[in-house]
């Protein structure tokens, strides 16, 4: 593969980022220029891998070993040392590292998590997962992200409060995307439903599946909500922001199924009048939570 400029890199990582992520996005635009091209860069590296992953018909082996060399080659890029074949979404990571040496070596641990997420989905398709397994792979999948995240825009917060973010915000955020993806993986036969679930509701039944919708909301609001109190433990504004702005996208998915009266075979992607006034009004609470927090002095 022919390699592309660095200014080409960070165009293509950006469009990535704006396609699967409109949120994320927008959070970019706020950051320097700096923060925002590292953010990128490491976005795009991770999401070539995903979507590598998640391409259709692959085997299972074929996507262990998509993994293993990906891997291999992030030893190796971590290490300084170029791979024989390099493609973007390794630029993508080599520039990162260049760029951030420090922040690279923090992150580290959270793509190997994230890489780990992939085996642990590889070995679990198509099959219920315990309730344990669920809230870890929410975390790890959902959560990851947020720790890079707060590394980025607050380099001074405590690895604690990270983390507590990670298993609050993370963990709600993956629960409503499961949520709000459901329709699509049930019919590709991908659901992540417990073995508790599993037992309990027959999902071919449209009220057993309403009542599935009902817990599964109640359970990631819960995590949302109690994600709230750690905004005002991140000093940066920046930020606090970001979180107020993520717990919105998702409770305001939360609500659009709430106010479908939790039927998940519904084309969430779409978003009627009223549901776009409900978000709105949900905005307005969260960003008045953070100027309350910032202009009032509250702090930890």
């Amino acid at each position: 593969m022919q390699l592309v400029t660095e200014e080409a890199l960070l165009r293509k990582a950006g469009v990535a980022c704006k396609r699967a992520n409109k949120t994320l996005y927008a959070i970019t635009r706020l950051l320097p220029k700096s923060k925002r091209d590292a953010t990128l860069l490491i976005y795009y590296y991770l999401r070539v891998i995903d979507n590598m992953v998640d391409k259709k018909g692959l085997s299972k082996s074929a996507r262990m070993k998509i993994i293993q060399q990906n891997r291999k080659k992030m030893d190796l890029l971590y290490k300084g040392k170029m791979p024989v074949e390099m493609d973007n979404k390794d630029m993508a990571l080599y520039n990162f590292i260049l760029g951030n040496p420090r922040l690279a070596r923090r992150m580290r641990p959270q793509i190997e998590r994230l890489l780990d997420t992939m085996i642990f989905e590889s070995n679990n398709k198509k099959k219920p997962i315990s309730y344990e397994e669920l809230i870890n792979y929410c975390y790890l999948t959902g959560g990851s992200p947020f720790i890079m995240a707060s590394s980025m825009m607050d380099p001074g917060i405590e690895d604690s409060v990270s983390d507590k973010i990670a298993r609050t915000f993370g963990v709600g955020s993956d629960l409503t995307h499961l949520l709000r993806d459901f329709r699509y993986d049930m019919r590709a036969n991908e659901v992540k439903i417990t073995r508790e679930e599993a037992s309990m509701f027959d999902f071919n039944n449209k009220e057993d599946l309403k009542e599935f919708a009902r817990l599964r909301v109640h359970e990631a609001e819960a995590f949302l909500n109690m994600g709230k109190k750690y905004i005002k433990m991140t000093p940066s504004l920046t930020l606090r922001v970001t979180l107020a702005l993520y717990r919105w996208r998702f409770l305001s998915i939360l609500k659009k199924i709430k106010m479908r009266k939790y039927d998940l075979m519904e084309n969430y992607s779409k978003t009627s009048f009223k549901e776009y006034m409900a978000s709105l009004g949900i905005f307005a609470k969260e960003l008045s939570y953070v100027f309350y927090l910032t202009f009032s002095g509250k702090k930890r």
